[in-house]
């Protein structure tokens, strides 16, 4: 080295590694040398340096002699606590003197120091990969560093041996999922009774009192609209065609428990049960993984995605670059085998007998199906990118509820593949229902309304439960909202309040406020002239509320508001309509 005679000492270095792979000496030094020196005097090729600095970062050897070395140097002792903080310092001064570029590798080096990195702390918490003939110390690297030694053979059969579960080591990434809107089940009962930012605040405009009803709508406020009218059979304190429409959130009828538990249909809003098929399968597209339909094997265990080419975009899902790692699971052939099937896109993974794919892919090499394996997997990673895709759709300010729903079909279509459909179907939900959540929260009723339609969309029918439950509390907040605007027409309130009924005729402050709102269209209509649409919305609310009372038996506000729609109905008939009837 101090010749000049750089290229020499690398390759004797390279000897000495192959000779003694866990001697963290040689490897340190020979990491050393090809940081340090250029390509063009034998130096630095980047897999080789990112291999042997990969080697180091998590072997206890190399660091206890890092401390006593540190300890002789200063004649202080060097606590082993500082370990993580002297790794963490020079994973940071090697990344920073790695280029961006790909000219020489596969992968930036940055990326690629990530992923041996990763898949050397995975080994090291295995207690590391044995020496050849079991008589050394282990090796604690990455898969670049198994390539280089030749025993990608021994490291799958190693592998193997690891296997904890089926599929994927990220399905819990789905439960994350799952559970981002379980911190908030049952804490905030409170919802149940106060769910808009709306509610109460519309008291103060009220012109006509409304008797309570009971329990469910006792204190909610009444406006009333249009009361010029005559009060043939109105109720005590409520004016013609009065639309003393009840407040947000008052609710507490049969199945309507805020933030609940349940599954059935009229459910609690963002109910945590039950999942179910349904959803209508897409043609794959050509950044998604080709694999078989039968059911997958036993998962070799974590190490398997770490040592592959999977690698690479279990980082960039790591680092909430779903779309960069959808495009990184585009393409998992080596070069030969891209130049020998076309472009990307066009195979999943290299040729059954690909003689780089034990190279490229150790984790797998020990399984007698690794290439259907590897497929499968890969799908498995395509289905998290899609679900987080879809999820980060839904947070931004302006969803695009069309790509959001996009993604979470072609997820559904991946877990149909790994026979994870049930699971994928609970997740999205939940996701949808977290955050519906928080924009009803945030007084973002259109918001929340329109997540719960797309998810709709999107799911099964026997899954669909849980959002039209909660889809019913918030179309009855959102359509009295606007109803309690002294401003609005009533034709949207009644539009979302039909809705509700239609979805959980168990709401029933909703079947109350659509009695009320389609009187007030009622007048409304008579007051523009169109006689024949005000008989026809009180036949219709006298049909509504009939139907109500079914659920609600002897509910004195139905029973009076029923009363109210038969009496305005019949004066009305008195009236000529627009042909002189």
């Amino acid at each position: 080295m101090r010749s000049g005679r750089r290229a020499s000492a690398v390759a004797l270095l390279g000897d000495a590694v192959q000779h003694d792979p866990a001697d963290h000496r040689v490897t340190h030094t020979l990491a050393v040398a090809l940081l340090n020196s250029p390509a063009s005097e034998g130096g630095c090729a980047w897999e080789r340096c990112v291999a042997a600095w990969a080697a180091l970062l998590h072997d206890a050897g190399f660091w206890e002699h890092v401390l006593s070395a540190a300890s002789r140097r200063y004649g202080v002792p060097v606590e082993p606590s500082l370990v993580p903080v002297l790794r963490a310092g020079l994973r940071e001064v090697l990344e920073q003197r790695m280029p961006d570029d790909t000219a020489t590798t596969r992968v930036a080096p940055g990326p690629l120091l990530q992923r041996e990195a990763d898949a050397a702390k995975l080994l090291a918490a295995v207690g590391g990969f044995p020496s050849a003939g079991g008589g050394g110390a282990p090796l604690f690297c990455g898969p670049l560093r198994i390539a280089e030694l030749g025993r990608s053979a021994d490291f799958g059969a190693f592998a193997a041996t690891q296997g904890t579960g089926y599929v994927a080591q990220d399905a819990g990434a789905m439960a994350q999922d799952a559970g981002a809107v379980a911190q908030g089940a049952g804490a905030v009962a409170h919802d149940a009774t106060a769910t808009a930012p709306h509610a109460g605040a519309m008291a103060q405009n009220a012109t006509a009192a409304v008797q309570s009803a009971g329990p469910e709508t006792q204190g909610a406020p009444a406006l009333a609209h249009g009361t010029g009218g005559t009060a043939h059979g109105a109720g005590a304190g409520a004016g013609a065609y009065g639309t003393g429409v009840a407040a947000p959130g008052t609710e507490a009828g049969a199945g309507a428990g805020a933030y609940g538990t349940g599954g059935s249909a009229g459910a609690g809003a963002y109910s945590t049960g039950g999942a179910a098929h349904g959803a209508e399968p897409l043609a794959p597209s050509g950044a998604d993984i080709a694999a078989s339909t039968a059911p997958p094997p036993p998962h070799p265990g974590p190490l398997a995605f770490a040592f592959s080419e999977l690698g690479f975009a279990q980082l960039l899902l790591r680092q909430d670059k779903a779309a960069d790692a959808l495009a990184a699971l585009s393409e998992l052939r080596c070069a030969e085998c891209r130049a020998a099937r076309g472009g990307p896109g066009a195979g999943a993974v290299c040729e059954p007998g690909c003689v780089r794919f034990d190279e490229l892919n150790p984790g797998y090499a020990g399984l007698p199906d690794k290439h259907r394996r590897l497929a499968l997997d890969a799908r498995g990673l395509a289905l998290e990118a899609r679900l987080s895709m879809g999820r980060a759709e839904l947070r931004e300010p302006r969803p695009d509820f069309g790509a959001a729903a996009a993604y979470w079909r072609r997820a559904l279509v991946h877990s149909r593949e790994l026979d994870r459909y049930r699971e994928t179907q609970t997740a999205i939900v939940d996701m949808a229902l977290g955050a519906a959540r928080d924009a009803h929260r945030a007084g973002r009723l259109t918001l929340a309304v329109d997540t719960l339609d797309m998810t709709r969309s999107v799911i099964g029918a026997n899954e669909r439960g849980r959002i039209e439950g909660q889809l019913a509390r918030v179309l009855a907040d959102r359509g009295i909202s606007v109803a309690n605007d002294d401003e609005a027409l009533l034709d949207q309130p009644a539009a979302d309040l039909r809705r509700s009924v239609a979805f959980n005729p168990h709401l029933l402050r909703a079947q109350v406020s659509l009695g009320v709102v389609l009187r007030g269209l009622a007048l409304a209509r008579w007051s523009s002239g169109s006689l024949s649409g005000a008989r026809a919305t009180l036949r219709e609310a006298i049909d509504q509320l009939t139907a109500a009372l079914t659920y609600f038996p002897d509910d004195p506000y139905l029973e009076e508001q029923r009363e109210a729609a038969v009496a305005d109905l019949d004066h009305v008939m008195w009236q000529p309509d627009e042909s002189g009837q």
